[in-house]
């Protein structure tokens, strides 16, 4: 990084201007937190969060006041304090923002239960997370005098820091670009969400007397939900104005206006979120305390029944009627779904990612083992193809277990697969955390075998599981859960690895061995689970099994849509029998398909995914960052990946699932094309490192939100019963085959080609966008019967109608009518 600027000097002016904007901020939150303590009524759990908001901004603005009135010189011990709580001030306020826009989604848009559970959740991160960062920022010795040139009052990141570009984006900037990402995005839906109700509601205002004609309430919150990420990014952008112009050294960091504009951000955020709450209380932007239910908890009443089928277009099935008392988050599918992501794909995650930190211990004790056998140390050549093979053997080993997923899950069930699938994990556990004490490297090797078969199975059996289990408006949602263990098992591996924790010497033998408490875990838990309703049902013609585990994971008794459902696609699917790999292959009804999931699975490993994490450490160290530190930016990354991941499963059901993808795919292909510019001016241009920083992150983003998770949720959802074992199977050999070739080639690639090697995978994203965007259809909220006719037109076929269907099809609208008669009644 360049030689810092002088320090930016202000005049009495801009400190009389900065100072009134702190006392303004002291003033507007210490009014909030007084009408809360005074008046009763006014603590809803939104203002309850603003409250916490506030308190965030009340610290921050005492900090800018005291930085700016002390004048810091240089470092002082005051000077560090102040950089300190400024740091945790400004951090949890983003996290609180964040808190409050993602508790009206899930209010108002989701329905959601938003009790003290959340809450707590609420508290645990936008406090925990600022705390963590900031003790670790003091203990390390990075918060030190800033000279005001990007932060407030001085005092922030020590300049003198080597990895100072890592610490302001880990006390800040990282959380403001994700805010400004992702606050727009939940504000749209909530706006789009109420703009529908409202529309809805309409056509039903005629028999409402006291109804007015525009509810002046709604107007405003509806004019304050574009407001709301306006005004935060107008306020908060100055700061990252800043810091981009400071990491490019020009002088125009230190404009006067700027300085101000930046210092004087917070002092309007509380009063405008405070008036923008106001008018978003649901009993306050709907006219009447009813329609403000209806608006919470959408699942009530003759609102959602007829909205539904007017909001969602044609085409749309009867049984959107009653989606929302068929589509609740029980607490036998959340803990079905926990035990299933937990025990199988988290490991997936760990074992990707668990040799990596402890890489040069392994390898010297690869060349111990061999000394201590031979009495000769091991050649180069030689080590390098034994870790070479440790390295690959384990997507070889995933490739295997894909070609063993449909024998397993067409006669051992979906579940009884994932049991018996734990013993791999097991044995490979047992194997590795002993293989030190019993002075062999050949059982690694073999191990990573294991592993690989372990993952190829859980890769494919889960997402299978779990789509079968869950109810069609739940169905993309917790199909991403396994993606989100996935992540979550690749960040634990990172911080576990960490050479402070495990990855040391001493260590990697137990960090390579905790694998098989998750499969312990599942193999004591998921016993006490039902196995798959439509398994049940279809396969092994087991009704009154199927209708007692659809009981069990939804909650109440009535079941009979559903299993008429299935009995549909098992009629539908009668003449053609159990598909195997080379029978659905050769099956013209499911070319299409058979192409998509081929065409994504391999978009999802070939564009480039592995290559961005292989390049990461050298982008970053290019940037300045430490060798030392290297591998707390990786743990970062695998947080930004659990994040991105973790709003995926919120936002899937809104947006869609071909959305996510081409959003996804081109924010992936947009990122390969920088990088290569990047890094190929990097030599000579010093802030081509931090543009190359930028795009590893977004890169990251784009291919969490859609590429990593939304292909195996498609394939749940564009195949039957039938076929849906050999299409995970071939998916799934895919995906192996993709990822080993890359791990084989790219070295070659980057060997010859450098940097444009990203230009393949660029082209590779952009291939995939304009498939998905003329082939793959949109499959949100759509049964599999639904979606299967949807296929059978690009695939010319013609999908046989039997008599059952017109049978349902029949008292289906008679229940619809039935329904409707009810509920003009009560209205």
């Amino acid at each position: 990084m360049p030689t810092p600027l002088p320090p930016t000097e202000l005049g009495l002016w801009e400190r009389a201007v900065v100072l009134l904007s702190c006392v303004l901020s002291c003033v507007g939150s210490a009014l909030l937190l007084c009408s809360h303590a005074l008046w009763p009524e006014l603590r809803t759990r939104p203002r309850q969060l603003l409250l916490y908001l506030s308190l965030a901004d009340l610290l921050s603005a005492l900090s800018y006041f005291y930085g700016v009135l002390r004048d810091f010189g240089g470092p002082s011990w005051d000077c560090e304090l102040q950089g300190a709580l400024s740091t945790f001030a400004n951090t949890s306020s983003f996290f609180w923002t964040m808190a409050i826009a993602l508790y009206l989604y899930l209010s108002i848009v989701r329905g959601s239960p938003t009790g003290a559970g959340l809450l707590c959740c609420f508290h645990a991160v936008s406090w925990g997370v600022p705390l963590g960062i900031t003790v670790a920022a003091v203990a390390l010795k990075k918060i030190g005098y800033d000279a005001s040139n990007v932060s407030v009052g001085w005092c922030w990141v020590n300049l003198d820091a080597e990895d100072r570009v890592l610490w302001m984006l880990l006390t800040g900037k990282v959380w403001e670009i994700l805010a400004y990402v992702t606050l727009p995005v939940l504000y749209i839906l909530i706006k789009k969400h109420i703009n529908r109700a409202h529309a809805a509601l309409s056509e039903y205002r005629p028999i409402l007397s006291a109804a007015p004609s525009v509810p002046p309430r709604a107007a405003i919150a509806d004019k304050k939900l574009i407001l709301i990420p306006v005004i935060f990014i107008f306020l908060r952008i100055w700061s990252t104005v800043r810091f981009i112009l400071t990491l490019c050294n020009s002088p125009a960091v230190q404009n006067s206006v700027l300085v101000v504009l930046h210092l004087g951000e917070d002092e309007p955020a509380p009063c405008e979120l405070q008036k923008c709450l106001s008018n978003l209380d649901p009993a306050r932007a709907f006219p009447s305390p009813a329609l403000a239910a209806l608006a919470v908890k959408p699942s009530i009443g003759i609102w959602h029944s007829n909205t539904k089928m007017k909001l969602r277009g044609e085409n749309q099935e009867s049984s959107h009627s009653s989606e929302g008392a068929k589509g609740k988050m029980t607490l036998p599918l959340a803990l079905v779904a926990l035990s299933s992501a937990f025990g199988s794909s988290f490991q997936y995650g760990y074992n990707v990612s668990v040799i990596n930190s402890p890489a040069p211990y392994m390898q010297d004790f690869y060349n111990q083992t061999y000394f201590d056998r031979t009495g000769v140390p091991m050649d180069s050549g030689f080590q390098t193809l034994l870790w070479s093979l440790t390295v690959s053997m384990f997507p070889l080993g995933g490739f295997f277990g894909s070609l063993m997923v449909w024998p397993l899950v067409n006669n051992c069930g979906r579940k009884g697969t994932l049991l018996i699938n734990n013993l791999f994990s097991i044995a490979a556990a047992i194997l590795m955390g002993s293989s030190e004490t019993a002075k062999t490297f050949e059982v690694i090797i073999l191990s990573r075998v294991i592993m690989g078969i372990y993952a190829g199975l859980a890769s494919n059996v889960v997402p299978m599981f779990l789509g079968e289990m869950s109810p069609k408006n739940l169905r993309g949602a917790i199909g991403i859960v396994p993606q989100l263990f996935i992540t979550l098992g690749i960040l634990v591996a990172q911080i576990l690895g960490l050479n402070s924790i495990l990855g040391n010497a001493e260590g990697w033998p137990v960090l390579l061995g905790l694998t098989g408490i998750p499969s312990l875990i599942q193999l004591l838990t998921l016993p006490f689970f039902p196995e798959s309703p439509r398994f049940l049902l279809i396969q092994k013609g087991n009704e009154e099994q199927a209708r007692q585990a659809l009981q069990r994971l939804r909650g109440w008794d009535d079941v009979d849509e559903e299993i008429e459902e299935m009995f549909q696609e098992d009629q539908s699917e009668k003449e053609e029998g159990q598909f195997s790999v080379l029978s659905l292959c050769t099956f013209r009804g499911l070319r299409w398909q058979l192409i998509s999931i081929i065409v994504m699975m391999m978009g999802q490993q070939l564009s480039g995914v592995n290559a961005v994490f292989y390049y990461a450490d050298r982008i970053f160290e290019a940037a300045g960052v430490a060798s030392t530190s290297i591998q707390y930016v990786t743990v970062s990354i695998g947080a930004i990946n659990v994040v991105m991941t973790l709003l995926a499963v919120f936002i899937v059901e809104s947006l869609g699932r071909r959305l996510l993808l081409l959003a996804g795919f081109v924010l992936c292909c947009a990122s390969c094309a920088l990088l290569t510019l990047a890094l190929n001016l990097q030599p000579t241009v010093s802030w081509m490192s931090y543009l190359s920083i930028g795009c590893v992150i977004v890169y990251i983003i784009g291919h969490a939100l859609g590429p990593s998770p939304i292909p195996a949720v498609m394939i749940t959802e564009m195949f039957l019963q039938s076929s849906r074992p050999a299409a995970f199977m071939v998916g799934g050999s895919v995906h192996w085959l993709s990822n080993f070739t890359v791990g084989l080639v790219f070295l070659y690639m980057e060997a010859g080609l450098g940097p444009y090697s990203f230009l393949i995978f660029c082209a590779i994203c952009l291939a995939t966008v304009v498939y998905i965007f003329f082939i793959v259809p949109e499959t949100k909220n759509k049964t599999f019967m639904e979606i299967n006719r949807i296929m059978a037109k690009r695939n010319k076929v013609e999908i046989q109608e039997n008599k059952e269907e017109l049978k349902d099809f029949c008292t289906v609208l008679g229940g619809q009518t039935e329904r409707k008669g009810m509920s003009s009644s009560k209205l």
